[in-house]
């Protein structure tokens, strides 16, 4: 590095960390020195002599510490920019709060997703805030490059506008993206909505009757050994033990008895979708699924 060339960097570095005590122009054909203090020294005051020192410090330096200098500058300006970028700032950063919102949505879109696994607040981060973000700064290219994975997964059938949340942990998983484990374990606790529930509870129901009445109609006559259950008795039982065990999990808690079920409470859940059940035949199949149950 020639001397004019240490010069100009000595300068560079002395007008960005103290530029009210650096001359404003400098070439590198300029010889005089970059540092400009105070001629009454009685007004020199302490950060003028803290650029005095810094400037004495940089001319002692050799060739290869001077550019580690300039180095070591341009990564902490480039810190700092990281961190006021807006990506990073207290709003933008999904806090235990975001989560737990989240965790109860219904579904995520697909920039919600990319924000979400970021541990960003899609609130905030939006799909268009994401894609026009020009800084270059880590948190944003993470961000857009999340959204495009997620933009050709849904391209490709894999995804969708609109996922439960879920189906995006999943997909997330197999891809081997890191996820918040806070987020995932409120959304896995609440993944299964009241409608998949209800959904399972009636096609259970309608099976047990359906096999009810065919029950009815065998003859004695038709009846097998005791030795073999017929087919449809061992699959009338296999339902049952999968309506209580359903019923046990998403509306009796950690009860095993069948009137702790709140059966008004999964009638009123069947009802929502269009599902017609009275409370007599479901505590019914309730009764007699719990003597199936282990240890009864």
């Amino acid at each position: 590095m020639t001397n004019q060339d240490r010069n100009y960097v000595i300068w560079q570095l002395l007008n960005e960390k103290y530029h009210a005590y650096c001359v404003g122009n400098y070439s590198r054909q300029d010889t005089k020195s970059p540092l400009e203090l105070p001629e009454d020294e009685t007004k020199t005051t302490g950060k003028a002599l803290a650029a005095k020192e810094y400037y004495e410090r940089l001319l002692t330096l050799s060739d290869a510490d001077l550019a580690k200098e300039v180095d070591d500058y341009k990564a902490q300006r480039w810190a700092e920019f990281e961190a006021n970028h807006k990506f990073n700032q207290a709003n933008a950063v999904a806090t235990s709060e975001v989560f737990n919102f989240w965790s109860r949505a219904e579904y995520w879109s697909i920039a919600e997703a990319a924000a979400l696994i970021n541990r960003r607040n899609p609130a905030v981060v939006t799909k268009d805030l994401i894609q026009n973000d020009r800084s270059g700064t880590a948190i944003s290219v993470a961000l857009k490059q999340t959204l495009d994975l997620l933009e050709r997964a849904r391209m490709m059938g894999t995804l969708y506008d609109s996922n439960r949340p879920v189906d995006v942990i999943q997909w997330a998983r197999l891809k081997q993206i890191e996820m918040p484990v806070e987020l995932v374990a409120l959304t896995l606790e609440r993944g299964k909505t009241v409608f998949d529930v209800t959904a399972e509870v009636r096609r259970l129901t309608e099976k047990l009757v359906a096999l009810e009445k065919k029950d009815a109609a065998v003859t004695l006559e038709a009846v097998p050994s005791q030795r073999e259950k017929p087919i449809g008795t061992r699959e009338r039982e296999s339902l049952l033990k999968l309506f209580i065990g359903l019923a046990l999990t998403c509306y009796g808690h950690e009860s095993q008895a069948a009137n702790s079920i709140k059966v008004s409470e999964i009638k009123s859940d069947l009802e929502l979708r269009g599902i017609s059940f009275d409370e007599d035949t479901i505590r019914k199949y309730l009764n007699e699924a719990k003597s199936l149950l282990p240890g009864e």
